[in-house]
């Protein structure tokens, strides 16, 4: 969102391959320009498989709160969307703004807290 409001822009937030409501952006090279609507913010969300989301006791769609120990910024992202899919490996997608905001330096364990 941070380059998004540096760029003069104001994409929506919705999950991520849903360009729907995505706002243009202009590519300017010597070889001409190109628009497109692909300018989104990607929702938050954690992917994992199926058989992960039965184990964590979720549903592919559901709106969980996850909780991120940090050095000195622990902090709980609500709002955070379940995408079970087979093939997906467990990983939560936060953006910059978010990892920074909550201190993530390397790899962070992460728990879902209900």
């Amino acid at each position: 969102m941070t380059d998004a409001r540096a760029l003069g822009l104001k994409p929506p937030i919705v999950l991520s391959g849903h360009l729907e409501s995505a706002v243009d952006i202009t590519l300017c090279t010597e070889n001409g320009e190109v628009s497109k609507p692909i300018c989104i913010v990607a929702k938050r969300h954690i992917h994992m498989s199926p058989k992960d989301a039965k184990r964590l006791h979720v549903n592919d769609g559901d709106s969980v709160s996850v909780e991120l120990q940090t050095p000195e910024r622990t902090t709980v992202f609500s709002d955070v969307i379940v995408r079970a899919v087979p093939g997906f490996v467990l990983e939560l997608h936060i953006d910059t703004d978010e990892a920074n905001a909550a201190n993530v330096q390397g790899t962070v364990m992460a728990r879902i807290v209900q």
